[in-house]
């Protein structure tokens, strides 16, 4: 079984997002053991010493995108990451193989506009007959979906299904799992997460994931 940690924390939703993540990939380094790369120090600065600065306009030089999209980091390559933010929270999850995190704060949404408009058919008509109040958690096991593969919402998110459509075309009927359940995307394996009353969080992987939730003290976005 794979490990991931999450490490979150309060957010402002503008600056310093890769700020926060180099200081979660200090954070990882730590609890695996393993000194830290060389774009970083312990205190999570770059190696001259310097703070880190906050994010674009000015590109992070030691991040990297790949062809659709997914960053990584070349001087970190025992890390996997996905980055996630919602609202006044931010999240990372950081694994040694390929994941995607999404978090959705709750808030009022067009649901059944957006539903009919994103979704699958079959998830707009889950929604429907379960609550529309259970579109966000939807919405999170979708993007989680997108952002594990590197394919992005720009790829679409009508073209896969996470409530068991497969079954329900063979039988006529939805299966009867318990109430609300999401089965997940079947090409991954998606686990929904507690966290509170914060909203939801949906992690996505190759196979089963041990997951730790891990509060960044005092998270350092502030410029």
């Amino acid at each position: 079984m794979m490990l991931t940690r999450i490490y979150y924390t309060r957010w402002d939703g503008r600056h310093g997002s890769h700020k926060l993540l180099k200081q979660a990939v200090t954070e990882e380094y730590k609890n695996r053991g393993m000194s830290c790369p060389g774009f970083l120090d312990a205190s999570g600065q770059d190696r001259d010493g310097r703070e880190t600065k906050s994010d674009p306009p000015r590109k992070e030089s030691w991040i990297h995108t790949g062809p659709e999209g997914k960053p990584w980091i070349p001087d970190a390559p025992e890390i996997r990451f996905s980055i996630s933010h919602s609202g006044g929270w931010w999240a990372c999850a950081i694994s040694d193989r390929e994941v995607g995190l999404d978090i959705q704060e709750e808030r009022s949404v067009h649901a059944e506009r957006l539903a009919e408009r994103f979704f699958h058919p079959a998830e707009a008509a889950w929604l429907r007959r379960h609550g529309m109040d259970q579109f966000c958690r939807m919405w999170a096991y979708k993007e989680s979906y997108l952002k594990y593969t590197g394919k992005g919402l720009s790829s679409g998110m009508d073209g896969f299904c996470v409530v068991g459509q497969a079954e329900t075309e063979e039988t006529g009927m939805e299966p009867e799992p318990e109430q609300h359940r999401i089965a997940g995307c079947p090409q991954a394996v998606q686990q929904e997460i507690a966290w509170g009353d914060m909203g939801s969080m949906v992690l996505t992987a190759g196979e089963h994931s041990e997951i730790r939730l891990i509060a960044l003290e005092h998270g350092d976005w502030r410029q």
